[in-house]
């Protein structure tokens, strides 16, 4: 039954994830200052090149505002939590711990359902659009995503992007969870001690995220070149574990290195979480970009239990050597970028510009209420 109810709880916060960073193209676009610029391009005052490059950093803003707005909660709510494991005496004993820790699980669940609530109440209807011919609401989802994808095959860019997103997502997150392994080989269970690690983690993440967004905004930099510069330091902490094959010194095998990867982490990786997404809005149609957002998030999650077994079978065969994954990890990380350096942003607008008008004439995705 808990097994059940966690998978539940990972899809619902995997679903509302998506459909909230979807939503950050369209807010960006009813900003003042973003249809001050267009009007501008209207009356030929200003390029459409540099009107596309002003609406992709206010994106940019609202994403990397957002994520680190976020980690700053989560710091708060975290910090409260350490206040009730020091309520509980959770260092106490095996009982208290796990007690503990059950507590915990149900004050976030509280906040979770007390932030997300007025939502429902307070939330303004907005346009969307009708059901395209043939459908209902049961079967829509299927068939469209089905639809993307095969549309997705004449996006050049965006297909480049959809496989650098799959291997690169594959990484990162067998990355984490090879981590996760050594870790708990090394710093004994205690869900004190894993609530510390959060907070150092989120909280350097936050501060990563920010200074990311302030460097962006200030060299005017594009979405492409900061998440280019993010990957390289994944690419880094790959390299980080490859170390520890052969050695005992290096590699996550001390619990020093894991305070330091909880750093390193939410300083120069954890602004992939914002930048990837925004680069999703770089590439996609502009009228189906929750569609296609769904689509990513589809791609993302499969990529998600993949790289584990890879990992697992990897770790076998090296005769336990818990470090071996971070090969196969590094030098698919250094491929996946590949793809990625083959985007072409400007490409990707006239692809996308010719996909909608293309698909205006199917209806495949539905028309405007």
């Amino acid at each position: 039954m808990l097994h059940i109810t966690h998978e539940f709880q990972v899809i619902s916060y995997q679903c509302s994830l998506t459909f909230w960073t979807a939503a950050f193209p369209g807010l960006a676009r009813s900003l003042p200052e973003v249809q001050k610029s267009l009007s501008e391009v209207k009356t030929r005052n200003k390029s459409l090149e540099s009107h596309a490059n002003f609406e992709s950093l206010s994106r940019n803003r609202i994403s990397n505002i957002s994520f680190t707005v976020c980690s700053v909660g989560e710091v708060i709510i975290l910090a409260v939590m350490v206040g009730i494991l020091k309520l509980l005496k959770s260092d106490e004993s095996t009982e208290n711990n796990t007690k503990a820790f059950s507590v915990l699980i149900a004050f976030s669940g509280g906040v979770w359902l007390l932030c997300a609530t007025p939502w429902f109440f307070l939330e303004q209807r907005r346009v969307g659009l009708k059901l395209p011919p043939g459908t209902n609401f049961l079967t829509v989802g299927f068939i469209q995503v089905y639809i993307a994808f095969k549309e997705c095959m004449k996006l050049k860019q965006t297909l480049s992007y959809l496989i650098f997103y799959f291997l690169m997502g594959d990484v990162l997150n067998t990355t984490v969870t090879v981590i996760a392994t050594l870790q708990n080989s090394v710093v004994a269970y205690s869900t004190l001690q894993l609530t510390l690690l959060l907070i150092v983690g989120i909280a350097a993440q936050a501060i990563g995220v920010y200074i990311f967004w302030l460097a962006q905004k200030k060299f005017k930099i594009s979405t492409k070149a900061m998440l280019s510069f993010n990957v390289f330091w994944i690419i880094i902490l790959t390299m980080w574990g490859l170390v520890g094959v052969h050695t005992d010194k290096f590699g996550f095998k001390h619990v020093w290195e894991i305070w330091v990867y909880q750093l390193f982490y939410g300083l120069m990786v954890c602004p992939w979480y914002a930048y990837s997404q925004t680069m999703i809005s770089e590439v996609s149609p502009l009228p189906q970009m929750f569609l296609f957002f769904a689509l990513f998030s589809v791609v993302g999650k499969t990529s998600a239990f993949i790289g584990p077994f890879v990992s697992s079978a990897i770790i076998t065969a090296s005769g336990n050597n818990n470090n071996m994954p971070f090969a196969f990890l590094f030098g698919l990380s250094v491929a996946s970028t590949v793809f990625l350096l083959m985007v072409d942003i400007e490409k990707s607008r006239k692809e996308c510009d010719a996909f909608v008008e293309a698909e205006e004439t199917r209806k495949a995705f539905g028309t405007d209420m």
